[in-house]
């Protein structure tokens, strides 16, 4: 059926969709907190398409599953921050986007952090191309600087391997 219902204690008022008990089909939550969720519920969590906004402004708009971003989504913070791709358990997993803090990234994640393939514009005009892993610069990749320098090989756990790819040349010796 459908109805109402207003919480007690630090409660908030749900209303919409209900199943034994249970906030179920379509619904909105929304607390004396000013926080809410609006979109699909099942088993008194949010699930499938839905909505939710905090009380200091962030977002979150796409898929939730259990009550949490699962599937495509989008995350806003209060800062301005945005995270866009496939969530799994909250976090971005696979292809995804995100500006953060006056950077940008596009590639792969896993668990949340930037893994595999991809590219990081940062705030003061650096820019990374290249392999990541658990979010750090790891395995081959492109550094180039705002100055015009350049670093490309090889990267462990965040900093320039002792590996390159291509050595530089010694002074009066080529490496042809």
């Amino acid at each position: 059926g459908e109805g109402t219902c207003t919480y007690g204690v630090g409660g908030g008022t749900y209303e919409g969709q209900w199943t034994r008990d249970r906030r179920e089909g379509v619904g909105r939550l929304e607390s004396r907190a000013g926080e809410s969720y609006e979109g699909e519920w099942l088993a008194d969590r949010p699930h499938g398409t839905g909505t939710r906004v905090g009380a200091d402004g962030s977002r979150e708009e796409g898929q939730f599953g259990w009550g949490a971003l699962h599937g495509a989504a989008t995350r806003l913070d209060a800062l301005g921050n945005v995270w866009r791709g496939v969530f799994v358990g909250g976090l971005l997993q696979g292809e995804g986007a995100c500006e953060v803090d006056g950077a940008s990234y596009a590639g792969g994640f896993a668990d949340g952090l930037y893994d595999g393939h991809g590219r990081c514009t940062e705030a003061d005009g650096s820019e990374y191309v290249g392999s990541w892993q658990r979010g750090l610069h790891h395995g081959h990749g492109k550094l180039k600087r705002p100055d015009g320098s350049e670093y490309e090989g090889e990267w462990a756990h965040g900093s320039r391997s002792r590996r390159h790819s291509n050595p530089p040349a010694l002074p009066g010796r080529s490496t042809a």
